[in-house]
């Protein structure tokens, strides 16, 4: 007997196992793989953000820039909150309204 080898094998419908499995899984749904891209795209956006202040032209007191530093990040958790997460909600409601 070889190692590694079933010499046995009891019969198994493959085609039916792999239409149960279609079935079951929103993998293979083509509006779920749209939402994954469209929710990938919303990430890639926010990764490319600066989140904190563009550095400054010329030199600024600490005060100075621990404010722009302060309010640029203001800017962008209120991005996130409104505008990002917004966007990304509407855009997966809309892509898997129609799914199961």
């Amino acid at each position: 007997r070889e190692l590694g080898v079933v010499n046995d094998m009891p019969p198994h419908d493959w085609a039916q196992q792999y239409c149960l499995f279609n079935f079951n899984s929103f993998l293979t749904k083509g509006e779920l793989i749209s939402c994954i891209v469209k929710t990938k795209a919303e990430n890639q956006n926010i990764m490319s953000k600066s989140l904190f202040a563009p550095h400054p032209t010329k030199t600024t007191k600490a005060d100075e820039f621990e404010q722009m530093e302060l309010q640029a990040i203001q800017q962008t958790a209120a991005y996130l909150k409104d505008t990002w997460l917004t966007s990304l909600k509407n855009s997966l409601r809309n892509g898997l309204k129609d799914v199961g």
